[in-house]
């Protein structure tokens, strides 16, 4: 907090997200949360600049933002114990080809959209 609070004050333009996991069962009764992963961005100003000089994909997932993605799907899939039974579902900014390779390997099911039958993308 201590953090919040000296950006804050130095009026420093900065933000705070957040991604998670929240388990429930078939029947819809909420489990709670499965994992969480909360992170600050200090920079804003030219990263669409930087977007021109580097190639993103080039990138190793590893030091994107993205990882967060792998790492709850990992820390969640283990906190249940079955990964077969788990279906994790993403928004768009969860189309990550890492994604789903790491839940393959796992051994769980990963899909972007409930509107869409599993496994099926445009």
């Amino acid at each position: 907090m201590d953090g919040i609070r000296q950006a804050a004050s130095d009026r420093t333009p900065f933000a705070a997200s957040d991604a998670f996991e929240f388990a429930v069962t078939i029947e819809g009764v909420p489990l709670g949360l499965a994992a969480v992963k909360f992170w600050t961005r200090k920079k804003f100003k030219g990263t669409a600049a930087l977007k021109k000089k580097i190639s993103p994909p080039r990138i190793p997932i590893e030091k994107k933002e993205s990882v967060r993605w792998l790492e709850n799907l990992k820390q969640s899939t283990q906190l249940l114990d079955r990964p077969g039974r788990c279906i994790h579902i993403g928004d768009r900014e969860s189309d990550i080809y890492e994604l789903f390779c790491a839940a393959q390997e796992i051994g769980t099911h990963f899909d972007q959209d409930l509107r869409r039958p599993l496994g099926w993308r445009r």
